[in-house]
This record gives C-alpha cells, structure tokens and sequence, in this order.
C-alpha cells in the first residue's frame, strides 16, 4: 500500500544538478544533462544532486553528491541508506537534546517500527537513482562513526526556493528557476549555479561585493531565509523543517534587512562575512 500511494503522488519539487566548478569568465566544458562524473567528493564538498518534495504526506526525499540516499520526515527524524541497499542510518533526537543521536542498522535486522520508514526511503532512492542514469556512484556509510555522516538537518522551502542545510555546514538554496547557492562554511567560499548550468565560486568574504547582480541577489535571499529559519527554530525549537505558507513571511523575504535577531551560532558563522561585505 505505501509503494502503491508513493507511486501515485506527483513530487510537489524535483531538481537535479550537473557538477562542475568553473571560474567567472571562463567558458565551461560541454556536458550532459543526463550524466555527470565527477571525482568522489570530500566530505566539505558533498551537498544534494537530486531531491524530492513529498511533505504533503511523508517528507523530502534526497541523493547525496557521494551516492548516499536520504530522507527527511515529516517527523523531523532522518535516514540515509548506502548505495548497496545493505545498511542504513536512523537518525532521532531524544527529548531535550540538541543534536541527532545516530543508529546503524543493516537491512536484514531492524526494529519493527521502522520497516515503514525504511520501505518509503527504499521507494525514494529507487525513483531518484532512476532519474540520474546509470553514472550514479554507490554511496558508502561508515559503521563505524555516525558523525561522519552527511545528512539534511533542516530544510525550509517558500514559493521562491527551498533551503537544505547539511550536516558539513554546507547550505544549499535551490530557486524554482534551478539556479542554485551553495554556501561552504568549510572552504570559505560561494558557489553558484546559474541558469546555463555553470558553476561559479567566489570568496565567501567578497561575495557581497561581486561584480554579478544574478548570483548577489540570490545571495542576499540567502541571507534572509537564514535568518527566517533561525527565527521560526527559535519559536518552536523542535521543529526544524517547514513550509512558509505566510505570504507576509515570504514577502519580508525581498527585504534587505528585516530585523530577526539571529540565535544560533553555526548559522550566525555562516551568514556573519556575508554581513561584514554588505
């Protein structure tokens, strides 16, 4: 029956994205929008190749740039499963707790309560490894660190774009036109995705400041559902993902400056050189 209902659904979003870095100016190499290879990813550099919304009912579905299949409940629990269909992770947060605690599994032994969850996460990799091709990598789990893991911690989508933000402090903004921002905290940098499909980076630090009204406007929404995420999390701290269904919400949104005090401190590092260039 949850195959059958999966099936049946039409995905709300579904994105995916050719990886290449390509510096202002310079022309990019031809590719396929089908097929992409690309080297394995460090662990800064993995963020999400392809997604689907299915929140209405269930939650976002995702595949990782290093071949790892998600999911993001609805429930704000979180799963990841290896390329092999072997293991997986469940990821929960006990009550008063800040951080996920992480469990492996292997598919062959896992509590009951879980199979529903394990199943939907299994439709899920099927039809978004379906879209990519045969050139998708299978991914591999650590079994033994869970922190190693790369995930979704929260998302936050409004009629404009969605933002999925990773556990390697990597944030990810996809607009309905399929440009993309990506914000790495790690390596300082910018990089963005534009309407051709080039992928552009720049300094963190100068990004503000780029001679690119395209890629500084998209920053600047960037900035602001930062700080609109914050800003819910910080009315219902047990909630991490949401739908903006306010228009007054979104539209404040287009506002440069719109006065939410910023209270987490990875995000604050995250959004903090982009205000000291602005």
């Amino acid at each position: 029956k949850d195959k059958k209902d999966f099936m049946n659904l039409e995905p709300r979003v579904s994105t995916k994205f050719p990886v290449e870095f390509i510096e202002p100016g310079k022309s990019p190499r031809l590719m396929s929008p089908r097929k992409t290879i690309t080297p394995e990813p460090s662990h800064s550099d993995v963020c999400v190749s392809d997604w689907i919304d299915y929140s209405n009912k269930y939650g976002v579905g995702y595949l990782l740039s290093n071949g790892v299949a998600g999911v993001y409940f609805n429930d704000a629990t979180k799963m990841l499963i290896d390329g092999a269909n072997k293991m997986f992770i469940y990821f929960d947060r006990k009550s008063g707790e800040r951080e996920d605690t992480a469990t492996l599994y292997t598919t062959d032994g896992y509590p009951t309560e879980l199979h529903k969850k394990l199943t939907l996460l299994q439709h899920f990799k099927s039809h978004l490894e379906d879209k990519q091709g045969k050139g998708v990598s299978k991914g591999v789990l650590h079994p033994s660190d869970g922190t190693k893991q790369i995930y979704v911690k929260k998302w936050l989508k409004t009629k404009h774009a969605i933002l999925l933000r990773l556990s390697n402090k990597m944030v990810q903004v996809v607009f309905q036109d399929g440009t993309t921002i990506y914000l790495s905290t790690e390596q300082k940098m910018v990089f963005y995705l534009n309407k051709k499909k080039e992928k552009l980076r720049f300094p963190l630090s100068t990004a503000m400041e780029a001679d690119h009204p395209e890629m500084v406007k998209r920053l600047k929404y960037t900035k602001n559902l930062l700080n609109l995420m914050l800003h819910r999390n910080g009315k219902n701290a047990e909630e991490d993902n949401h739908e903006v269904e306010n228009e007054g919400d979104d539209e404040i949104l287009t506002k440069p400056n719109f006065g939410v005090r910023d209270t987490s401190r990875e995000a604050l590092r995250t959004s903090g050189n982009m205000r000291r260039s602005v």
